[in-house]
């Protein structure tokens, strides 16, 4: 106990609180932004066995935010690199490594087994996932999510009692896409460190059973002007989902969250079909969902077109596809400065247009 004495000074908290810590399994779904410094954190304090649940590899533009990793460990695991660095951290940590994505078919194997989850990722189809699948498991879970240079926390589902949870806030998905990933959107590097660490302290106050839990509440903070405001969480009368594990399992929750109304725009189908030298590209950074895999296209993130121009040179129309449309806009953009001899299209629908016309091909 040595190692946390400090920890065991504190009148309020003891060596009674650090055995609670001691004797606690959780699980962050998401080493990323968010997830790297709860991890870090709870590492940190000697929380008994860390879940680290993340199918992605290090990319150069995580480095600015996520401190667990450096330089040498792009292209790597995520999962894994964020499991050893937590073994250098704290020896006495347990760590369970799965370096996958979540999604409906797997979440329920890999949360079965821990005490609290923490939801560290930026997507939300997978929030909507992690609600229901906790909802049915019959865990809490810690809600944290951050844009641009502001932040905002929750945790839901802790009891019968106090049984707020995600979909009393967001009743259906945004069909408009109106919240949007940090790959979107861009963010502040500090703001996913702060906001994490206000998830971290969450974790630790539902396990020792702290005052002030964020339970039906919700904290938002922005960084700019260091404003802060805690929100009561009513019970929405709109939301009347209470999900068991078939249902979760065969919820596609991808569609569930994709926009209502799909553009199609400059005939694109046909200049795919019926131009040899036309080519989709897909611009979402790597591991984004859904997945275009086995249709013709190549992946280059907007974050690299640059260094990457001279892959267009055999092309002479190019077909820009993201999420949502906002990226391929821009890409667009770009081609029509650094490519000037080009055609250049963007999918309005995003990736899911593309899915099913293939699927209707």
């Amino acid at each position: 106990m040595n190692r946390y004495q400090r920890h065991i000074q504190l009148d309020d908290f003891g060596a009674e609180s650090q055995k609670k810590l001691a004797a606690t399994r959780i699980l962050v779904i998401g080493a990323g932004g968010l997830g790297c410094p709860v991890l870090m954190q709870l590492a940190a304090m000697g929380v008994g066995c860390l879940g680290i649940v993340d199918g992605d590899q290090v990319e150069l533009t995580n480095l600015h935010r996520q401190m667990l990793y450096n330089e040498k460990h792009i292209g790597l695991p995520k999962a894994e690199v964020a499991g050893e660095v937590i073994k250098s951290m704290n020896a006495e940590v347990k760590v369970e490594v799965f370096s996958v994505f979540i999604h409906e078919k797997n979440i329920f194997s890999i949360i079965e087994d821990f005490d609290i989850i923490v939801d560290g990722t930026d997507q939300i189809f997978t929030r909507y996932l992690i609600n229901d699948a906790c909802l049915a498991a019959k865990k809490p879970w810690v809600y944290g999510a951050v844009y641009q240079y502001e932040g905002q926390v929750s945790v839901f589902n802790v009891s019968a009692e106090e049984n707020r949870n995600y979909r009393d806030l967001f009743p259906e998905p945004d069909k408009n896409l109106g919240a949007v990933s940090c790959n979107v959107a861009g963010v502040f590097g500090l703001v996913p460190n702060l906001i994490g660490l206000l998830m971290a302290n969450e974790v630790v106050k539902w396990i020792v059973g702290s005052e002030g839990l964020l339970s039906g509440k919700l904290l938002h903070y922005h960084v700019k002007n260091n404003r802060q405001h805690i929100f009561n969480i009513q019970k929405n009368e709109n939301n009347n989902v209470a999900p068991d594990k078939k249902t979760v399992e065969n919820t596609d929750y991808i569609r569930l969250c994709r926009p209502d109304s799909l553009k199609r725009t400059n005939d694109w189908f046909k200049k795919l079909t019926e131009n040899p030298n036309a080519v989709l590209v897909d611009v979402r950074e790597k591991g984004e969902e859904p997945s275009l895999n086995n249709i013709p296209h190549k992946h280059i993130p907007m974050s690299v077109l640059e260094e990457n121009q001279k892959s267009f040179d055999r092309f002479d129309e190019i077909i820009f596809v993201c999420l949502s449309g906002s990226r391929s806009l821009q890409a667009v953009l770009w081609a029509k400065n650094n490519l000037p001899e080009k055609s250049v299209y963007h999918v309005e629908g995003g990736v899911f247009e593309i899915i099913e016309y293939y699927q209707n091909v």
